[in-house]
């Protein structure tokens, strides 16, 4: 849990200055595939937490204004619905 003091003293600072959506921050709200993919793999092993990870990525995923949604959101999408561990990929 005190791992996670920063985030949520963070989440905090940026729900105080701006609505949820524009407060998002994070692979998810970029659109960044290639970090959640990685962090599905880590999470492989625990699969409470990958519960929850996808759940939460999900909720945070619909937060994201359709005004700035691109590629990289739909493939998110695609790695959270996921019902197996993704694979890593090697980097080229």
């Amino acid at each position: 849990a005190a791992d996670l003091r920063p985030l949520i003293a963070r989440t905090e600072e940026n729900l105080r200055a701006a609505t949820p959506a524009h407060a998002l921050t994070g692979p998810v709200a970029r659109g960044d595939a290639r970090t959640v993919r990685s962090q599905l793999a880590a999470l492989a092993d625990r699969p409470r937490m990958l519960a929850l990870y996808r759940a939460l990525g999900t909720f945070l995923l619909d937060l994201v204004p359709s005004s700035v949604r691109g590629e990289g959101h739909r493939e998110v999408a695609r790695l959270l619905a996921e019902d197996h561990p993704p694979v890593r990929k090697e980097s080229p």
